[in-house]
């Protein structure tokens, strides 16, 4: 049993060296300097999301916008069908706008 339990010991030794080189090698690689290159890709992606997030919000203003006047819309229909109903009432019973 000894000599499994050295068999296991080495490679979880490995396993584990191996996950702190992937670890250092993510870390030297984020705290790098940016190349030119690396800098004008970044900037002009950050430059596209802004776009697309100045489109987005426009369009969600728009949206709101649309939806604001069909309500109003909707209370002015409604509105004028509840006046429609009195002045039929009103006649129903013979009253009329006197």
């Amino acid at each position: 049993m000894g000599l499994l339990k050295w068999i296991v010991a080495g490679i979880g030794l490995e396993v584990g060296a191996e996950a702190a080189r992937e670890g250092i090698k993510a870390v030297r690689k984020r705290t790098e300097p940016l190349t030119p290159e690396e800098e004008k890709r970044r900037a002009k992606q950050a430059a596209l999301r802004e776009r697309e997030q100045q489109k987005a919000e426009k369009a969600a203003a728009k949206a709101a916008k649309k939806a604001t006047r069909e309500r109003a819309k909707a209370a002015k229909r409604a509105e004028k069908e509840v006046d429609k109903e009195l002045a039929a009432l009103k006649k129903q019973v013979g009253r009329g706008d006197r």
